[in-house]
């Protein structure tokens, strides 16, 4: 059978009928990653009147509710079996095929293969998926595909580029979708009289295709399906503080024209004229223009993302104004592995802030060149649009959330975000969990609760900045462990007995409750 490539259809089914005889089997799972995300938002796997049937009866949801894990199927689908049935119950998905799948028996989360019978191929749903391509590992490393699979890809978002030019974006075939479906909502250009698709090269055009770039079968940026504002306010021939300016009114025109996100992958340290360079000392996020002007923005509500800067193996070695700012995200770079690339600027801010914020994948990433081509490149200037495309998926995702309770919760899903250090920050975003994190009630008590390490081995260390009781609780609902826990006074759970797998670490104060997912090896 065809494997079925090119865009994905969200939130739609396409049916499709036939009457010929094949074998069916079922293909058998061995666990539910996502389970987390679902049993904390039961509404998303049951209707009200499911959820009311087992709240009469004293029980909750638990695996069983939860559906088969959407890359599982996408992983059989993708050798080329059409999924003509699943089973929560089991755990499973129906594949027809004359032949016995072999294929399929070599995955790993494969437990097993059950051969039913003859059938006649019925309607069957089919549902296709991003084929990330090249850029797969840079958007799975940070659980992006969870995003896109529930179906949040930008639609609805807008986001503004702030950079240095975009040469090629008007005419590239990575493009065509932006333009064609008018998402292209308007461009300015403070840095030069010309046209943003003419001057000032193509290092917005690259950062841009993180976000925004879609090839069929090739490529697929994180989030394909935003809209676009394109802010050129770098001048290529020189390096002074006027570009600073340029990003302040760029940052102002993109708060006027509706811009819910501002990526802008540049940083200012030092200039062309010594005298009006800035020092370290000005890293205290609120001396420089650029920094003072990414707050202001912040400040209307929208999403700030600034790369943290390229300056790692340099005699600078810190952080570039904006990262600096207390309101913004500033993001690192790592490997494709998740460690740390020694070219990313480091933290802290001058002033003892964690910086950078988090980091992503920026060595080795994969962009899409104004040829049409897919090309590697590294920097913090891509980590910062992958965040930020990302980041608009999740928003998307959860609209009613303020642009300051995405940024949290993009902190906390870090995997360092027990122990953050100052080349990482707060580690890895997972926007599995940033999704879950933002699906809670109450989004502004998650910063109470903080833990380590994830994954655990030996013991679970937890503290919080407030009094309440904390409860450890496994994948099919059991309290596992409950205890008091004191303001600032961190507590240790022995976990080496435990089975290894997938916990809950649930968190309750006067103000609400607070939930993570804990891995235990």
């Amino acid at each position: 059978m065809m494997k079925i490539k090119g865009l994905i259809v969200l939130a739609s089914l396409v049916f499709a009928f036939a009457q010929v005889e094949a074998a069916q089997w079922w293909v058998e799972f061995g666990d539910k990653p996502s389970a987390v995300s679902y049993l904390f938002r039961p509404e998303r796997m049951l209707s009200p009147r499911a959820l009311d049937r087992l709240h009469r009866q004293g029980l909750r949801p638990n695996l069983l509710d939860v559906p088969v894990e959407a890359s599982y199927i996408e992983a059989v689908r993708s050798r080329g079996y059409a999924i003509v049935a699943r089973s929560r119950w089991m755990n499973a998905v129906a594949v027809e095929s004359v032949e016995f799948p072999t294929e399929l028996e070599q995955l790993p989360f494969v437990t097993g293969i059950r051969a039913v019978a003859k059938v006649h191929f019925a309607a069957s749903e089919v549902r296709t998926v991003f084929d990330y391509g090249s850029a797969s590992d840079q958007i799975r490393l940070l659980n992006g595909d969870f995003l896109h699979l529930d179906g949040f890809s930008g639609e609805g978002m807008a986001i503004a580029v702030l950079d240095a030019g975009f040469v090629g974006a008007d005419q590239m075939m990575a493009f065509d979708s932006l333009r064609t479906s008018g998402r292209l909502l308007g461009t300015v250009n403070f840095a030069d009289t010309a046209s943003v698709f003419e001057v000032n090269g193509t290092h917005g055009t690259s950062v841009l295709s993180t976000m925004a770039g879609l090839i069929p079968g090739s490529y697929v940026g994180t989030a394909p399906r935003a809209s676009y504002f394109l802010v050129n306010t770098e001048v290529l021939s020189s390096e002074t503080e006027t570009e600073e300016y340029n990003w302040l009114m760029g940052a102002e025109w993109a708060d006027s024209a509706g811009a819910d996100v501002i990526n802008s992958s540049l940083g200012y340290s030092t200039f062309n004229d010594p005298l009006t360079s800035h020092s370290y000392q000005d890293m205290d996020g609120n001396t420089t223009v650029v920094t003072r002007a990414a707050d202001w923005a912040a400040s209307r509500g929208i999403l700030v993302v600034v790369s943290a800067g390229n300056e790692g193996n340099s005699p600078w070695t810190h952080i570039t104004a904006p990262a600096d700012a207390d309101s913004v995200l500033a993001v690192g770079a790592t490997d494709l592995l998740g460690g740390y690339a020694t070219f990313s600027s480091r933290g802290p801010s001058f002033d003892g802030r964690v910086k950078p914020n988090v980091a992503a994948p920026g060595a080795g990433i994969r962009y899409v060149q104004t040829n049409g081509t897919v090309n590697s490149g590294s920097g913090t200037s891509f980590s910062s649009p992958i965040v930020a495309g990302l980041a608009a998926c999740a928003w998307q995702a959860h609209p009613s959330r303020s642009a300051w309770e995405v940024l949290k919760a993009i902190e906390q899903s870090g995997s360092r975000f027990a122990n953050p250090n100052d080349s990482v920050g707060h580690g890895l975003p997972n926007f599995d969990m940033v999704d879950f994190f933002l699906s809670t009630d109450q989004p502004k008590q998650l910063a109470n609760l903080r833990y380590g390490p994830n994954p655990a081995r030996d013991f679970l260390s937890v503290w919080s900045e407030a009094d309440g009781v904390a409860e450890v609780v496994d994948v099919r609902g059991q309290l596992m462990l409950r205890w008091d826990l004191w303001q600032d006074l961190p507590s240790s759970v022995d976990v080496s007995a435990w089975p290894s797998g997938v916990y809950f670490l649930r968190f309750t104060t006067p103000y609400g409750t607070t939930a993570a997912r804990v891995l235990v090896e």
